[in-house]
């Protein structure tokens, strides 16, 4: 939704009296409106704060586009069926079924596989998938984060994942 069409929205909220917050200070009509004007964008965070990552850009069919052949080229131009392995339950589903939708447009189809804590460390020790999801996951662009888990040799690097021109780059 564009910045104007959110403005042409207008909604009604009544705050109970007597609300406040856990240091005592009264719960406000402006603290609602900053709330809302929060929640409002994408993550509950102003959109300048994504701005900076590619991958969140105004761009995404021209990168959906790009992936799309990327894909062709590799050989997959019927698309690619993956099989995701993660935990049950709605904490981990919810992200996969996200994923699921993104990675359809560019010809991804994710076959999602629910298992129970004690399958999924079994088959990830015995590098029995391919591919899976963990709480545990990179979830900044921190170049640490990254080496502790795709160099090859790395001790959290589950899914076997080795490029050795990788490698070099985290020693350089």
């Amino acid at each position: 939704m564009g910045d104007h069409e959110r403005r042409q929205t207008h909604h009604v909220f009544f705050l109970h009296k007597g609300v406040k917050f856990h240091d005592g200070v009264a719960f406000t009509c402006a603290d609602a409106q900053y709330s809302m004007d929060e929640l409002a964008e994408p993550y509950g965070l102003p959109v300048g704060a994504f701005q900076r990552y590619r991958q969140l850009g105004a761009d995404i069919k021209q990168r959906e586009a790009e992936a799309k052949y990327l894909l062709a080229e590799a050989g997959y131009a019927k698309g690619l069926e993956v099989k995701l392995m993660l935990c049950r339950g709605p904490v981990y589903k919810r992200g996969a079924l996200s994923r699921q939708d993104d990675l359809k447009k560019v010809g991804i189809n994710l076959k999602l596989a629910l298992l129970d804590t004690a399958a999924i460390n079994d088959r990830r020790r015995k590098s029995d998938c391919q591919a899976y999801t963990a709480p545990a996951s990179v979830h900044m662009d921190e170049p640490y984060l990254y080496y502790a888990r795709f160099t090859c040799d790395a001790p959290s690097n589950y899914g076997k994942y080795c490029n050795p021109e990788c490698d070099k780059l985290f020693e350089e």
